[in-house]
This record gives C-alpha cells, structure tokens and sequence, in this order.
C-alpha cells in the first residue's frame, strides 16, 4: 500500500500465500474499508486494492522439479489475475 501511495495509484494488490486445501476466492477492497476508529472513517471508493491468494503446494511427496513444476503454474495464475484484473492503459 505504501507503494500505492508513493506513485498515486488508484488500483492495486495484495498478494498471499495460500495452500492447496483452501479456495482463493479473488475479493476487492476499498481503502479504509472496515477500519472503526471512532466509528468516524468512511472508506474511499476510488482506491480498490485486490486480494489475491498465491497457491502453494504443501505436499510432502512432491520432488523438488515437480514442486517447481506447480509454483510455476500457479505463479502464471497469479500473474494472468493481476493483468486481467488491472486496467494498465495500453
């Protein structure tokens, strides 16, 4: 976020590392969103921060190429999110 900040972005996300077991549902933020301090702060509709879960394979069988093999995978995922995700203008 401090980064969103520095360069007056309007969009960005946050990325997390997920295993295999759960869904990584993709969900949008606003600033400020569930912040309750003096039940006073009303959230920024203009800036949206994406939460994005990067799945990382926990099994214990896997070989150290066949977990590459997977990170790989989910890596170009992520990636496919983000861009469809943000409006880069070109």
């Amino acid at each position: 976020m401090a980064y969103m900040f520095r360069f007056n972005a309007k969009k960005g996300s946050y990325i997390y590392p997920a295993n295999n077991n759960e869904s990584v549902p993709e969900s949008k933020m606003y600033l400020n969103e569930g912040t309750t301090f003096e039940n006073n702060v009303k959230h920024k509709e203009d800036i949206i921060i994406t939460k994005l879960g990067l799945m990382i394979p926990k099994s214990k069988d896997l070989t150290y190429s066949e977990f590459s093999r997977e990170m790989k995978l989910n890596e170009t995922q992520l990636v496919n999110s983000i861009m469809k995700d943000q409006d880069f203008g070109y």
